[in-house]
């Protein structure tokens, strides 16, 4: 059985990921929802105008009051920059399982923080809601974003051959990558025992 949280504030060193509202349109929007980089490989295209972003937001805020919806923002500690966001949606009750999603602005690629956001929703999915298994897709060719998932801790399971349609309505195929409760499990005794040496 899952124990659901809800959309509440997290933190990593850098980070800290918390709900968004219709006042974050113009970050947002200028950030990466306008952006063609940026959106190029997730499911939703880039947004004409910032009053997209703002419907956009403004249906995020009444989902926040659900218990299963999961949605962060992503900002860096100090300067309260918002760079991006996270999620975990395409949740199943039945079988506990659930996929991430993430998306960056194009200034802060490279820096890791994608890597330490997903990191920290991963803890978040297994430790706290209970999920058995997390899922992460990207479209075959954006190989960065499989390289955010391995950093995290997940697994690359192979290729799925014509099985979402992107934002431009092309059929395309996707790369899966997955971590079960057991593998984070090890991670994290991983983690304890290298704690304990030092």
């Amino acid at each position: 059985m899952l124990h659901h949280r809800g959309t509440r504030q997290l933190d990593t060193e850098r980070l800290r990921l918390t709900t968004l509202t219709v006042k974050n349109a113009e970050e947002m929007h200028n950030g990466w929802a306008r952006d063609e980089d940026a959106t190029k490989y997730l499911s939703w295209p880039a947004h004409k105008t910032v009053e997209v972003t703002r419907m956009v937001l403004g249906d995020w805020e009444k989902k926040y009051l659900l218990a299963n919806y999961y949605n962060w923002g992503i900002f860096l500690k100090g300067s309260r920059k918002l760079i991006g966001t996270v999620s975990l949606d395409g949740i199943n009750e039945y079988k506990q399982t659930c996929e991430i999603g993430y998306v960056i602005a194009k200034e802060y690629w490279n820096k890791g923080y994608a890597t330490e956001a997903v990191r920290r929703i991963i803890d978040f999915g297994f430790g706290e809601v209970g999920f058995r298994q997390i899922f992460g897709f990207h479209q075959l060719r954006n190989f960065n974003s499989g390289k955010v998932l391995e950093k995290a801790g997940m697994r690359r399971d192979g290729c799925l051959p014509r099985s979402r349609m992107d934002n431009k309505g092309h059929i395309c195929d996707l790369t899966q990558y997955s971590i079960t409760r057991e593998g984070w499990l090890e991670i994290q005794e991983r983690k304890e025992e290298k704690n304990n040496e030092n």
